[in-house]
């Protein structure tokens, strides 16, 4: 059921950061910079400069981790629609398009990953027509299918090994992942890679004096730490068992996976300059390696993000905090990147835009006390698409399953029974207007027509 990731890249050299993930790089480097850096009562080394930046990182995102997992540890229930809104000028599309406009779906689905229930039913409508209702109850390794009035039995799925569903939990192992990487990637840093100096920035027409914290890494120590931290990840018998877990992998597999990946050959040193003002709040950051990040407090509650290559630099945009909210905008090599983050003690909403030439994509997640709504978008010069997914969450103290006691096993349905479900679905009225509506599509261009183009490098 759950099948075994490939964890192979055979071409790691000339990677591409994609612009979201520097985005996410650049909040989160932000977000723990923003607040006290260090206790007053312990020594403001540069080196425990960088180890406090590495703990408060790894306690950020294992907060966010834990934060996102309670569906684990209770019974819930969600409870909403699904939306499509489709325009096209494009001709081959627009049968699609009025297909998708026309349906109505709506859902209720129940969890209790604790005791391996989880029992969803469906309610799909056509032209304002119900086609039906549909059951589906996962309990244990056990899969049953409710047609509801297009056929009285409830039918018993090929025993498979869903089991595996249940165990896809990986809340501990990630926070194990977590910890031991922040653990191998300190123990890899020697005092020689740190320095401090005195120095003053100008910020917002205002001098003002802080310290350079330095980790200088030479790109030789920096290819033979990659191969320690490497060698080291092979060997915590807590990172290979969690990652095995998460993969669905034996130890053995996983090794063979991670041994045929390919490392970066560094050709440059790495370098990173922190400077902090008196009160230990972060005023710049300059992340080096071939090209040269810029994170600068530009105002009080600003940071403009500049990229260097070469000695020339270029604007890439800046991030803006107002208490708990997060505003970026960002544009590099064609691709442009905006929106929100909304920190919701560790639970986030955010509403983020890409741009690439004629195309924008655009994705949301809001939520007001128990119900929330997730929203796509997509336009270019002949599409607009959005697909909604709107949900109310309640806690519950039991599961309503379906009633399964005369279910029957899909290998034991009869041509008879067969027949039966076909009849009433050609007399079901939303599944008339559906089969119309289907009979219309032309498949022969329909998958030729792609959105936008492609991403480009960031940095």
């Amino acid at each position: 059921m759950n099948e075994s990731y490939n964890l192979n890249n055979k071409e790691k050299n000339g990677f591409k950061i994609p612009l979201i993930i520097v985005a996410i790089l650049i909040v989160l480097l932000i977000s723990v910079g923003v607040i006290t850096f260090l206790n007053k009562k312990r020594d403001n080394s540069p080196e425990n400069i960088y180890y406090t930046i590495i703990d408060r990182m790894e306690g950020k995102i294992a907060n966010i981790v834990s934060e996102n997992s309670k569906i684990f540890t209770k019974l819930a229930s969600y409870s909403g629609n699904i939306k499509v809104s489709y325009e096209t000028s494009n001709d081959d599309l627009k049968n699609i398009a009025n297909i998708l406009n026309n349906l109505d779906i709506s859902f209720t689905n129940e969890i209790d990953y604790q005791n391996k229930i989880n029992n969803s039913l469906i309610s799909l409508n056509y032209q304002n027509k119900k086609i039906g209702d549909f059951n589906l109850l996962l309990k244990d390794s056990d899969v049953y299918f409710g047609l509801g009035s297009i056929y009285n039995k409830p039918i018993k799925l090929v025993n498979e090994n869903y089991n595996e569903i249940w165990s896809l939990n990986y809340t501990n192992d990630l926070k194990i992942i977590i910890s031991e990487l922040a653990k191998i990637f300190k123990n890899n840093l020697k005092e020689e890679y740190f320095q401090k100096e005195s120095t003053t920035l100008e910020i917002n027409k205002k001098k003002i004096p802080s310290t350079n914290y330095i980790m200088k890494i030479p790109k030789d120590e920096l290819n033979n730490m990659q191969k320690n931290i490497f060698d080291s990840l092979l060997n915590n018998s807590k990172i290979i068992s969690s990652l095995s877990h998460i993969y669905n992998l034996d130890e053995t597999s996983l090794k063979e996976e991670l041994n045929s990946y390919k490392l970066e050959d560094f050709k440059d040193d790495l370098e990173i300059n922190t400077y902090i003002d008196k009160n230990e709040r972060l005023l710049k950051m300059l992340i080096k390696l071939k090209k040269t990040l810029i994170i600068e407090k530009i105002n009080n509650n600003t940071y403009q993000i500049t990229k260097e290559v070469e000695g020339v630099k270029s604007n890439l945009g800046s991030v803006t905090i107002n208490g708990t909210i997060y505003n970026f905008n960002l544009e590099n090599e064609g691709v442009k990147l905006e929106g929100s983050l909304i920190n919701k003690s560790n639970r986030y909403d955010f509403d983020i835009t890409m741009t690439i030439d004629d195309s924008i994509y655009n994705v949301s997640y809001q939520t007001k006390n128990n119900n929330g709504e997730i929203t796509i978008k997509i336009e270019d010069n002949t599409t607009n698409f959005s697909l909604s997914i709107s949900y109310t969450l309640d806690n519950i103290s039991n599961i309503n399953e379906f009633d399964t006691s005369n279910y029957i096993d899909i290998n034991m349905i009869t041509s008879e029974d067969i027949g039966s479900i076909v009849t009433n679905l050609l007399n079901n009225e939303g599944f008339k207007l559906l089969s119309e509506d289907l009979n219309l599509l032309s498949f022969e261009n329909l998958f030729d027509t792609s959105f936008g183009s492609g991403t480009e490098e960031l940095i």
